[in-house]
């Protein structure tokens, strides 16, 4: 079933930008479910408000981060937050001013990496929140830790382009090599 033929239900008080609002049925879609949902995810969500306060983030965005569950985050004002987080990072000076920033007017940040000091990746991206007058409600900020398949993904490369024993380029990778060389020059 399409989802332009579904019955008259009212729709969500709220979307995220770029993505066209959904039907909506307020007994299935409340509190109630929303935050097991959002507990239930690996990947970190945070909510901050058009005014720069943090209403919500959950579990996996903590563990992320490695913020104590005891701190209290929601309410803070979202710089005091990325000062807290910018401790995580592997180089603060520099990447810190890319936390939980957004230039005015998108609707949605491409996924940005964010090494940590501890040696993971994550990747940071968000999406504006406009409630159904579209007016901006805030942030969603979604992030992901994505070490293991970065890691995964550098063997995989790895076990194509070498051979297993010398180490050394194998012979399409070799080619490949030689061609670039020969073009550059």
């Amino acid at each position: 079933m399409k989802l332009n033929t579904l019955p008259n239900l009212p729709m969500a008080p709220w979307s995220i930008a770029g993505a066209p609002a959904l039907p909506l049925q307020p007994h299935i879609w409340g509190a109630d479910i929303l935050v097991p949902l959002l507990s239930a995810m690996d990947s970190g969500v945070l909510f901050v408000s058009a005014n720069q306060r943090v209403d919500y983030c959950n579990p996996a965005f903590l563990r992320i981060w490695n913020v104590s569950p005891a701190r209290q985050i929601i309410g803070t004002d979202a710089h005091m937050l990325c000062e807290i987080m910018g401790d995580a990072l592997a180089r603060r000076g520099e990447q810190s001013r890319f936390l939980l920033h957004a230039s005015p007017g998108d609707s949605t940040q491409a996924k940005l990496d964010l090494p940590l000091a501890d040696g993971r990746l994550l990747t940071q991206q968000s999406h504006a929140v406009a409630d159904a007058n579209g007016r901006l409600l805030g942030r969603v900020w979604m992030f992901e830790d994505v070490t293991v398949e970065r890691r995964n993904a550098k063997q995989l490369i790895q076990l194509a382009e070498r051979d297993a024993l010398t180490g050394l380029y194998n012979r399409r990778r070799f080619n490949e090599e030689i061609a670039r060389m020969t073009a550059d020059a």
